[in-house]
């Protein structure tokens, strides 16, 4: 049996948002192309495009959002 900070240490991904998506607002041209691909986490606000959260647990399709954008201003770390 493990006691929780052996626990915490080995499974801390799991409870952690892995990916951290970091967006250049002032190099967004808002096209819209990561709305349209990933609507589950990105909204149009005004002329420019928004995460709707910046730590994720799965990239899911924020990474093809980063991948179409067409002045590669979305970042995606692992965290």
């Amino acid at each position: 049996m493990t006691n929780g900070k052996d626990y915490w240490k080995t499974n801390r991904r799991w409870f952690l948002m892995p990916f951290k998506i970091i967006l250049d607002r002032d190099a967004c041209i808002g096209c819209g192309s990561c709305a349209a691909i990933c609507p589950e986490n990105w909204v149009m606000e005004g002329d420019k495009s928004k995460p709707k959260k910046t730590q994720v647990k799965e990239i899911g399709c924020n990474k093809e959002a980063a991948d179409a954008c067409p002045v590669q201003c979305i970042t995606i770390k692992e965290i």
